[in-house]
């Protein structure tokens, strides 16, 4: 009866493992994907969490939600996206997965930065860094 129980155990906790992996790996997915359709600014919003620390240009503060929306959707309306890749990706030691590419628009390139933690039962975004190349 032990037996069964540990060995129920351990993939119970494989599983959970897997999957949060997974959500790791997803947010990240995710945030390029969207970064790469020219709703960025609306649909990135969607991953943010209440607050939000955000570097756009020169200019670094934390804010909501909606008023980090509001401040991507006007820098896209003078910056529209032509491209994202994505280059590195990997899990901060305080638990935290980021995603590190290159935006690629109108008006030049940009490195993009963004950190994700996990909230409940999905990762959402701390930070978000925009710096011209």
């Amino acid at each position: 009866m032990k037996k069964k129980f540990l060995s129920f155990l351990v993939v119970l906790m494989a599983f959970f493992s897997a999957n949060n992996t997974m959500a790791e790996s997803g947010i990240v997915e995710q945030v390029s994907s969207t970064l790469s359709s020219n709703s960025a600014a609306n649909n990135l919003a969607t991953y943010f969490d209440k607050t939000i620390e955000m570097t756009l240009l020169d200019k670094e503060s934390n804010y909501s939600k909606s008023q980090a929306q509001a401040i991507l959707s006007a820098f896209f309306q003078t910056h529209t996206i032509n491209n994202f890749k994505l280059k590195h990706q990997g899990k901060s030691p305080d638990g935290s997965t980021f995603g590190i590419g290159t935006l690629t628009t109108t008006n030049g390139n940009f490195n993009v930065v963004f950190y994700a933690k996990q909230k409940g039962n999905q990762f959402l975004i701390q930070e978000i860094r925009f710096e011209k190349e």
